[in-house]
């Protein structure tokens, strides 16, 4: 029933940063108890079967990463902030496998399966998006959200959610394009090359 918090094994799991509150899935299902009396606070349905789960320190924002390719935000008592679709036209192998959140919870990231990492605003409206060739598993966020960590099968991205000065922006090859378009970085032994796709504000990738 929706009242009891004993159930399936949970797929994801976190805590607040004081560690009274914990907020689990079960399937589609996202779940929020107390730990000291373990009673439960809410329960709610995200908008698909969640892959992935985040919450800032305060637990005032849960970030859930669905199979169908959304992101879904909810408040501290459940209320779905927002929902974003990163993959509208129902693509297999798009399933959000990775979210991060900022301390604050107004700066959202996330990674699919099919390569596509992303930032969002506190409106769930998207910052920059890049997408790679790579199958992503895991997202992480500073504190300030500024920096956002993705890994892929053999390979770490590093993005910043800011402008950079246009004075930091290199090119490793002599280039007549302007210095504020972002930098393609050539592989260490591969012929490949990895270009970073993005929208304003501008951000700059950094494959390792």
């Amino acid at each position: 029933t929706e009242d009891e918090v004993v159930g399936a094994e949970p797929d994801f799991m976190e805590l607040t940063g004081d560690g009274n509150i914990a907020v689990f899935n079960e399937d589609q299902r996202v779940r929020s108890v107390f730990l000291n009396n373990e009673t439960l606070r809410w329960s709610k349905r995200a908008t698909g079967d969640v892959t992935s789960l985040a919450m800032n320190p305060s637990g005032s924002a849960i970030l859930v990463g669905t199979e169908n390719g959304n992101v879904d935000l909810f408040d501290e008592y459940g209320n779905l902030t927002w929902s974003y679709a990163s993959n509208p036209s129902n693509k297999k192998s798009s399933g959000i496998t990775g979210v991060a959140l900022s301390k604050e919870g107004t700066i959202a990231a996330a990674g699919s399966f099919d390569g596509k990492i992303f930032a969002l605003n506190a409106k769930g409206e998207e910052i920059w998006s890049n997408q790679t060739k790579d199958n992503i598993h895991h997202i992480a966020m500073n504190g300030e959200g500024t920096l956002v960590v993705a890994t892929g099968e053999n390979t770490v991205y590093a993005f910043s959610t800011i402008a950079q000065p246009k004075t930091t922006v290199k090119s490793p090859v002599p280039s007549k394009t302007p210095v504020n378009r972002q930098p393609v970085t050539t592989l260490p032994g591969n012929n490949s090359t990895q270009n970073s796709v993005t929208r304003e504000p501008a951000s700059q990738a950094i494959t390792v």
